[in-house]
Order: structure tokens, then sequence, then C-alpha cells
């Protein structure tokens, strides 16, 4: 999507939330976010913490999931493995993680990822626990 329609896009108010993150746009439309509500369907958004706080800003029930990096030198281990970006693109991820990491206190709950097969079981554990309070 062009930088200009996405602008427009979030002047209509077609956007829950939306940033610019590493010179890139991203967005999560309302609409399709809202249809799934209102049929009664889980709703799960990876997004970042201005994106989550926006949200829990609109919507006072959602529940915020922070997945936190077991450490910072876990997280530079593993970005570095993905040689997928230069030095100073990693040095920035980085730099934005820790800010992210600050406010792992404002999530209802944290997921560690030690081991991504241990945090998806406990974040399916917890979505599970979480519907079950609902009913």
């Amino acid at each position: 999507m062009q930088d200009q329609v996405f602008r427009e896009l979030v002047d209509q108010g077609k956007f829950l939330e939306w940033a610019l993150v590493h010179d890139h746009y991203y967005g999560t439309p309302r609409d399709d976010m809202e249809q799934k509500l209102l049929q009664g369907k889980d709703v799960l958004l990876e997004i970042d913490v201005q994106g989550a706080l926006a949200v829990k800003k609109s919507y006072p029930e959602a529940v915020l999931i922070f997945i936190m990096p077991p450490s910072r030198e876990e997280l530079l281990d593993r970005l570095a493995k993905r040689k997928s970006e230069s030095l100073d693109q990693i040095s920035l991820r980085i730099q934005n993680a820790e800010e992210e990491m600050a406010h792992c206190g404002e999530y209802d709950y944290c997921v560690i990822n030690e081991n991504v097969d241990t945090a998806a079981a406990d974040l399916v554990d917890l979505v599970f626990r979480l519907r079950n309070q609902k009913g």
C-alpha cells in the first residue's frame, strides 16, 4: 500500500491502531477486527507496544500479552543468526526492543520466549484459561 493511500485511510479512521516502524507503515484495519468480535471470535493481534496501548484505550476489555525474550543477549543472538539485517538494523531493533520491554508492566500478562514451543504452549494455555473465565 502506498504511503499516501495509507495516510488517507488513517485520516478516515479506518485503522484501530497504526504506526510507522522501521520505515514501514503498519496498521490494524478496524472493520475486520470489529466484524470478528461481533461474530464472537477471539482476535489475536501481533502489534507493537504503541498499538497495543491504543487498542486497550479503545477496547478496555482487551487482554494484552507481552512476548518477552529471555534476555537482551539472547535477542541479539537470535537477530544475528537470522542474517537478514545489517548491524545498524540489528542495533535499531535492539534499541526498540529495550524500549518496548520497559512497557511489559502495562500488559496484563507476560510470556517469556525462552523456547518457542514452550512459549507457544504457555500462550495457548493462557488463552484457554481466559476463555473459560469469560464463559
